[in-house]
């Protein structure tokens, strides 16, 4: 039985996939309409800054697809090596696609509140990214090492050489 927290999670956890995925392929229209139909408000963007902005649309698009499955319990339990790639793509196409958006920043053609929001995104997704990437990496490397330890020492015969060596004890010698 589902309790309160539970389905609201599931309820919140449905709302990003679905809203991260609309607003992934309603920026990828540009692909199908062009530019002067698909955005038409950003074609001042073209073609002064037009890889930096295919960049940021392609990038962006590809981090907000990527990211809600990252959240899926069941997806991570059973298919952890998936999880990881599509960890790692998010974390690529963050940092292209926040870049890009930096860079795209002080162009904004509506105002300069516009320009700097657009840039506080792109420092609050690359900052949350790299806070994401290091609490991953700091929970990883720990299990790697103990989990080496463990397996290093249950493949040594207990004669070994190194098993000796670790347990010789000095003993002073008077002269």
């Amino acid at each position: 039985m589902l309790t309160v927290s539970n389905r609201i999670n599931r309820l919140s956890q449905g709302l990003i996939l679905v809203s991260s995925v609309l607003i992934a392929l309603l920026s990828l229209r540009i692909l199908v309409l062009g530019m002067d139909v698909g955005f038409p408000q950003l074609m001042h963007h073209d073609p002064d800054r037009i890889v930096v902005f295919w960049l940021h649309v392609l990038a962006g698009s590809t981090a907000l697809l990527v990211m809600p499955w990252q959240f899926i319990k069941r997806l991570r339990l059973f298919s952890p090596l998936l999880h990881r790639w599509l960890g790692w793509i998010y974390i690529v196409a963050v940092l292209l696609a926040g870049l890009a958006g930096a860079a795209l920043a002080p162009f904004a053609a509506t105002n300069g509140f516009a320009g700097a929001g657009f840039l506080m995104l792109s420092a609050v997704w690359l900052a949350t990214t790299g806070q994401a990437f290091i609490y991953a990496w700091a929970c990883w490397v720990p299990n790697l090492l103990v989990a080496e330890l463990y397996l290093t020492r249950r493949r040594r015969p207990s004669g070994s050489a190194e098993v000796r060596l670790l347990n010789y004890t000095p003993v002073a010698v008077d002269d």
